[in-house]
């Protein structure tokens, strides 16, 4: 944590940029004894529910086993209103399978939350690189002539599992970055567990997600 005392305009962006399957969602029903364990979805054991979702791809994983699927699993986003009629996502997912079909989440989740499955692409993953940034800028009220710098933390397990941990491969990230910073410099990091900002909802804890802050004047 981090406390900045500053006479220079700050703003925050917190994205994931994640599209949704509309067809594949669900309301947490019943949750265990955390906030990061999921017991039931549409009233079904939450396993059941995101193993029928997957669509083949996880049915070779045995509860029984308190098997751990964070390396293979499929993101849950929560899609909420903000003010104008802008939409923002929270992102979770699952990285173990209790014996009782529950499933062990990286983030926080509360009963009543409808989740979607997300599906991801390079090209979706590429772009919000950039408009982390932008969405900084609207949120700081500065325009690039004033534009001092930033820190842009992005989310390793979004960026390795789509490019992989070679340097060349992620540097199409980076570029995306440079593009909208405009030669200005900025920190940027690959993280795990970002946590970040949206304004109209409130600062909280997602995964596979970009963090975003810029310093201007």
């Amino acid at each position: 944590m981090a406390v900045i005392y500053a006479d220079t305009k700050i703003g925050v962006g917190f994205h994931a940029g994640i599209a949704v399957d509309s067809s594949k969602s669900g309301v947490v029903t019943a949750m265990g004894t955390t906030r990061r364990i999921i017991k039931e979805i549409n009233d079904r054991p939450a396993f059941e529910i995101y193993r029928k979702w997957a669509e083949g791809a996880l049915d070779d994983v045995n509860p029984a086993e308190s098997h751990a699927i964070w390396s293979r699993s499929f993101a849950l986003v929560r899609v909420y209103n903000l003010a104008g009629n802008d939409v923002g996502e929270k992102v979770v997912v699952p990285i173990k399978v209790n014996p009782d079909f529950s499933m062990v989440t990286g983030a926080d989740v509360s009963k009543g939350e409808h989740l979607y499955f997300a599906t991801a692409t390079k090209k979706a993953y590429i772009k919000r690189a950039g408009t982390i940034v932008q969405q900084a800028l609207v949120d700081g009220k500065i325009k690039y002539p004033g534009l001092a710098g930033g820190v842009h933390y992005y989310c390793r397990g979004a960026a390795f599992s789509q490019f992989g941990k070679n340097k060349d491969n992620l540097q199409v990230l980076v570029n995306e970055t440079n593009k909208k910073m405009k030669g200005r410099p900025y920190v940027g990091t690959f993280t795990a567990g970002e946590q970040g900002n949206i304004t109209g909802y409130g600062i909280f804890m997602g995964n596979l997600t970009s963090a975003m802050a810029v310093f201007g004047f």
